[in-house]
């Protein structure tokens, strides 16, 4: 038996509605998951004491300072604003949301 355009949108609705709860669910649980990595992040750092590296049971933890040259977009815009824009381009952006209603 054939389905109608509202059959098919129905079990399609059905199947993104499953999806999307699914997804919710599991950006909880990254957030939970990032929560706890951050804070074993720093337990460990403290750990360390100041050391740059600690090896135990075959384990390493190493810690890398350095520094990096940054380009000030907002001070270079604020004096040279005609070469700014000269520069500047449309880039194609996408965004993805999802949530529950209400």
């Amino acid at each position: 038996m054939a389905r109608t355009n509202n059959q098919n949108q129905a079990v399609d609705n059905r199947t993104i509605s499953e999806k999307i709860a699914t997804y919710l669910q599991l950006e909880a649980k990254k957030k939970e998951l990032d929560t706890q990595i951050k804070a074993l992040k720093e337990s460990i750092e403290a750990g360390m004491n100041g050391a740059s590296e600690v090896r135990e049971n075959g384990f390493v933890a190493r810690i890398e300072c350095g520094t990096q040259r940054k380009f000030d977009t907002n001070k270079f815009k604020a004096e040279h604003l005609d070469i700014y824009e000269a520069y500047r381009h449309d880039v194609a952006t996408k965004s993805f949301k999802a949530y529950v209603e209400g």
